[in-house]
């Protein structure tokens, strides 16, 4: 067996350690780096955090915070340019015993300057592995004159 077919059972045998925690904790994290990256970059912001977001889901804690301080900073980065930043997080509940968490970052521009926006989305391409792991999704759309919106869907089991 050479080097590549033991890597790649290696690799095969990594396993998604799922817990239960608690996304309070995490969403706090989260407001206090998008705090600093926002004072930092000077941009007015405001944070929107959904009410029926449950205390606590079953996931992959680690994963997920990786993949949303990704997230959180690539968009700041590349809405560098936008007046303010909104950021939301929400949930869409199934009946299932999973809920949809979102994540989603708008810039808006509130003068009528049009930014030129660089389309290199490679801060994206950074969490497309993880994303997969945690059957999560992105997209991304532009609005007219208001700058754009990423949404980070992930679903994630009830406690």
């Amino acid at each position: 067996m050479n080097f590549e077919e033991k890597k790649d059972l290696e690799v095969n045998k990594l396993e998604i350690k799922e817990n239960l925690f608690d996304m309070q904790k995490l969403i706090l994290r989260l407001k206090n780096l998008i705090k600093i990256i926002s004072e930092e970059q000077k941009n007015f912001y405001k944070i929107e955090v959904s009410s029926k977001i449950n205390d606590f889901y079953i996931g992959n804690e680690k994963e997920l915070e990786h993949v949303l301080i990704k997230f959180f900073v690539g968009a700041v980065k590349y809405l560098k340019e936008a007046e303010y930043l909104v950021f939301s997080i929400g949930v869409n509940k199934f009946t299932t015993n999973k809920d949809e968490i979102y994540f989603i970052i708008k810039g808006i521009e509130t003068s009528n300057k049009n930014k030129n926006y660089n389309k290199n989305y490679e801060w994206l391409n950074s969490i497309k592995d993880s994303l997969k792991k945690l059957d999560g999704n992105v997209n991304i759309k532009q609005g007219l004159n208001s700058g754009y919106t990423f949404m980070l869907s992930i679903p994630l089991k009830n406690k």
